[in-house]
């Protein structure tokens, strides 16, 4: 099982050694002072998107699941940073 920093809600594991899970394969990190979002295989909301939390948003590091980050950004608390994923297809 994976397990949300965040809510702490457990998903089912797709790789245990790389913390993803269904519904939980983003990673929460800093980078230069901000503090980004990562979206990985495992997401359905965010695989491959790169989101900034706005400063000031409390948010723990390490393994964050789509509900938390769809959250961040319904809120305004995150937004997309990236023009495309991964794969270079252009964010709907």
């Amino acid at each position: 099982m994976i397990t949300c920093n965040n809510c702490q809600t457990k998903h089912k594991a797709i790789f245990e050694e790389t913390g993803q899970g269904h519904g939980c394969s983003a990673s929460v990190f800093v980078k230069n002072g901000a503090t980004m979002i990562l979206g990985h295989y495992g997401s359905a909301y965010c695989d491959g998107d790169l989101y900034t939390v706005t400063p000031g948003t409390v948010v723990e590091l390490g393994t964050i699941c789509d509900d938390c980050v769809r959250s961040l950004v319904n809120s305004g608390r995150a937004t997309l940073s990236s023009e495309g994923n991964y794969f270079g297809l252009k964010h709907p």
